[in-house]
């Protein structure tokens, strides 16, 4: 819980000292052996820059993902085709409420010009007088510059005050959203206490402030921890900040994550160019950046890490020389979806869809074995179909495991059926009759395919996505394991366009795989190109290379995803403010301890969160 305070207060001092020291450690072991001891007076690192040129050029993967991971911080001026954590982070400076306040320093000049022009001339027609506005406005801001932009500057600074709050001699903005609160309640407890709820009932952690009176039991989740062991971690450099500014930088870290693993699994199937598209287009993706900006410390960043993650490991799986390897992999991508339930709910998206893929890939396996060989027999000693089919009992087995662990037994084998009841999320009631909330949340607004085609990367893109698709599938006469991705990918796309046309948050589920299709388009497009060009054109391979990273980038550029996204951050504005904060803060100081809240349903985290008191909904 946050304090809102008149003075800033002191700055605070942090010793880095011991982080100076780690670096400078790490750092050595690129220096030059020759130097020997430090001298006295060098406060410089020396480095050996053949050691560097020597890791770069044995590790050019790494070195490849590095760069695409920079690039997202960069800025991209609204039109290149990265910077997507920059933009994310913008949002905690409120660039909004700065436009707001260049447009009010401006009209308020732009007022006083035109009431003396209408003064002076007060029969000039309206389009002379708009013309005569604009000329003496120039030469009034022309010797003015400074003047008005410290105007604009105490403008935004003002704007910006009501959305923010002091704790420990710093400023800080308020999480924008309101389902974060909920989440970081239940981990500053934890933090405080060592435990999730408020109370102990029945031998369960309970919650006395959600449905109070009553209260609810408290499921454990995985969001709650990350949240706490995060605000440790940040302590340990800030002493001073708080839980709040800790989980705001959730979803920068998390979809940074996300997009290290969608590189790693662009690259698996189609090489560099593949795995530096698919992570660029995470990166940027309006879908993604509209529910993962700075302080949306919600669990919408997990659907982008775990698909990613878990797409890798199956790509590595099968990509395995060994059974070993391959048994290994299975393992991890088991229990990377039993993680991943314990992150989100709706983690049988992924875990049915690549059963589905897998049956997919089964049947086609078998039915190429049969063509080939005539022999049914062939099939069940062919290894591909073996090893597929140890795989999937691994892989199976591990997350019934895990999932059953995390959760209960329950929440595995509900898995299956809740595709089903998908499609009654929107029914105006239950079966209890009790009405359906739901209907009233924003981001469940039904949309239709083509919305959803526009929101995911518009249709040119999405075309280049499918051509990814097709891609996969026909280097499976080559390879049969770009055949499963063709399915995995396909039946993902499919599987998730469905789900958004019931939602538009669901949009979000698109974007890993979508991505992933993406890359896998640019990277085949780029190999095809490159080997007919040569073969039959005689064109060098770096030409045609260069040739499909420019249709990519530009297709990209003119597909508004990174104008899109830039407006969105641009347009984030916290529904917390001073005014709530006052009157919260008044409940929490001043009503009994046994008060509850009374509301419709909407802002029910924000009061508990704020008030300390127990809401009825």
């Amino acid at each position: 819980m946050v304090e809102k305070q008149d003075d800033a207060g002191d700055e605070l001092n942090i010793d880095l000292s011991g982080v100076k020291k780690k670096a400078v450690a790490f750092f050595k072991s690129f220096t030059n052996e020759e130097g020997g001891e430090k001298k006295a007076g060098d406060d410089e690192l020396s480095f050996d820059w053949k050691k560097v040129i020597t890791i770069c050029k044995t590790h050019p993967t790494l070195l490849l993902l590095l760069t695409v991971v920079l690039l997202q911080f960069l800025p991209n001026y609204g039109f290149l085709p990265w910077g997507g954590m920059w933009m994310r982070l913008q949002a905690q400076n409120l660039p909004l409420l700065d436009d707001w306040a260049t447009n009010s320093v401006y009209n308020y000049y732009r007022n006083q010009v035109s009431n003396a022009i209408t003064q002076q001339y007060p029969n000039l027609p309206d389009a002379n007088k708009a013309t005569l506005v604009d000329e003496q406005l120039k030469q009034l801001l022309k010797g003015q510059e400074g003047e008005v932009q410290r105007q604009i500057e105490g403008t935004a600074a003002f704007l910006k005050e009501q959305f923010q709050y002091q704790a420990n001699g710093r400023t800080y903005t308020y999480m924008p959203d309101i389902d974060p609160y909920f989440y970081l309640r239940r981990s500053e407890n934890y933090l405080k206490t060592g435990m999730l709820g408020d109370t102990v009932k029945n031998n369960r952690e309970w919650d006395t402030h959600q449905l109070a009176p009553i209260g609810v039991p408290v499921n454990k989740e995985l969001h709650y921890y990350i949240l706490a062991y995060m605000h440790k971690v940040f302590a340990l450099v800030n002493s001073g900040i708080t839980p709040m500014q800790s989980a705001a930088y959730f979803p920068i870290i998390f979809v940074t994550l996300a997009v290290v693993f969608v590189f790693l699994a662009g690259h698996a199937l189609a090489g560099p160019i593949g795995g530096v598209f698919a992570a660029t287009m995470l990166s940027i993706n309006t879908a993604a950046i509209g529910r993962t900006p700075w302080g949306h410390a919600d669990t919408d960043a997990y659907t982008l890490l775990f698909p990613s993650l878990i797409i890798w490991l199956l790509a590595e799986a099968f990509r395995a020389q060994t059974r070993r390897k391959q048994c290994f992999f299975a393992v991890i991508t088991g229990m990377s979806m039993g993680v991943y339930s314990f992150a989100w709910t709706g983690w049988w998206y992924a875990f049915d869809f690549i059963l589905a893929a897998l049956a997919g890939y089964c049947v086609y396996l078998a039915y190429t074995t049969y063509r080939e060989e005539r022999n049914i027999i062939a099939i069940f000693t062919n290894e591909k179909v073996r090893s597929l089919f140890i795989f999937s009992v691994i892989f199976f087995s591990v997350t019934g495991i895990l999932v059953s662990l995390f959760n209960a037994p329950y929440i595995f084998f509900n898995s299956f059926t809740s595709p089903l009841k998908f499609r009654i999320i929107k029914a105006a009631a239950h079966e209890s009759l009790w009405p359906n909330v739901f209907t009233t949340v924003a981001e469940l607004n039904p949309i239709n395919v083509q919305g959803i085609i526009d929101i995911v990367g518009g249709r040119a893109l999405f075309m280049l996505a499918l051509v990814g698709v097709v891609l996969l599938f026909y280097g499976g006469r080559k390879n049969s394991l770009m055949v499963l991705f063709s399915f995995l990918l396909a039946i993902w796309l499919g599987g998730t366009v469905y789900a958004a046309t019931k939602g538009v948050r669901f949009t979000l589920l698109i974007v890993p795989a979508f991505s992933i299709a993406l890359g896998v388009s640019a990277g085949l497009s780029a190999h095809l190109l490159r080997v007919n060009a040569k073969r039959h054109l005689h064109i060098p391979s770096q030409v045609t290379t260069v040739l499909t990273l420019i249709i990519f980038t530009l297709a990209i550029v003119f597909s508004n995803q990174v104008q899109g996204s830039q407006q969105n951050t641009r347009g984030e504005l916290p529904i917390m403010n001073d005014a709530w904060w006052n009157a919260l803060t008044a409940i929490r100081d001043h009503a009994p301890k046994d008060a509850l809240v009374n509301s419709w349903w909407d802002f029910g985290h924000h009061f508990k969160y704020f008030t300390e008191r127990g809401v009825t909904f």
